[in-house]
């Protein structure tokens, strides 16, 4: 059977464009969360002797950047944050990847305030890919931004959207976290065996310890019939 595929939701221009402006306003309100967060993972750094305080500068600078895509800037940023995270000492590493996910969340608000319909998930997976520049993107930074679209509340779940707060989703998260096994209860019972009498062919559907069978010499069954019990006489 033919299923006919979902259609996306189409949301009126007026809700796509106060959306947009929406996250344009959370954009510029994260990127001073961002600022703060790339500040504190400067003063961890330096406490610690490394030498990435002045990559962390050239991030600030880059998210403030006007780029075309609105996006490259940040993008452009969150790549050298990223970049001295993996060099970064232990000491350091909570505070970068603080300053790490706050610039990959103004990517995810910038790409969606350039979407014609911000809730569109491949529209925004596209205008991603362009920001970071053009081409299919890296299957680890796909996930990475698809968990910053779902974790923002004002990504409503409609269109293209896949949401993951679904019953059979929290059932499943449910059953993956139990610790417990469960059993298939099988019987013990052995199936009934299936014998024909060696004369009128008739089904014994008994097994032969519980029916009013016997059991001849050449280890045939055969009915408890006056015919059946003659004929072996005969024979």
């Amino acid at each position: 059977m033919n299923v006919a595929p979902a259609t996306a939701v189409q949301v009126p221009p007026e809700l796509a464009e106060r959306a947009r402006r929406e996250a344009r306003a959370d954009a510029e309100a994260k990127m001073k969360a961002a600022m703060e967060s790339i500040m504190y993972a400067q003063q961890i750094l330096q406490d610690c002797g490394d030498d990435g305080i002045a990559d962390l500068q050239l991030a600030m600078e880059l998210l403030q950047a006007d780029t075309d895509p609105l996006a490259q800037g940040a993008v452009q940023a969150q790549q050298l944050l990223h970049q001295v995270l993996l060099t970064s000492p232990a000491g350091a590493q909570k505070a970068m990847k603080k300053a790490d996910r706050d610039a990959r969340d103004i990517v995810m608000l910038r790409c969606r305030a350039v979407c014609c319909d911000p809730n569109d998930r491949d529209e925004y997976l596209g205008r991603a890919a362009a920001a970071y520049g053009g081409g299919e993107l890296d299957k680890e930074v796909r996930s990475k931004l698809l968990l910053s679209y779902h974790k923002d509340h004002k990504n409503q779940r409609c269109g293209k959207q896949i949401s993951k707060n679904t019953p059979l989703q929290k059932a499943l998260a449910r059953l993956n976290q139990t610790s417990s096994r469960i059993y298939v209860v099988r019987s013990r019972a052995a199936p009934p065996q299936q014998h024909q009498c060696m004369f009128c062919r008739h089904h014994l559907r008994h097994r032969c310890t519980q029916s009013r069978a016997v059991l001849p010499l050449n280890r045939k069954l055969m009915c408890s019939t006056s015919g059946c019990t003659e004929l072996m006489n005969r024979a």
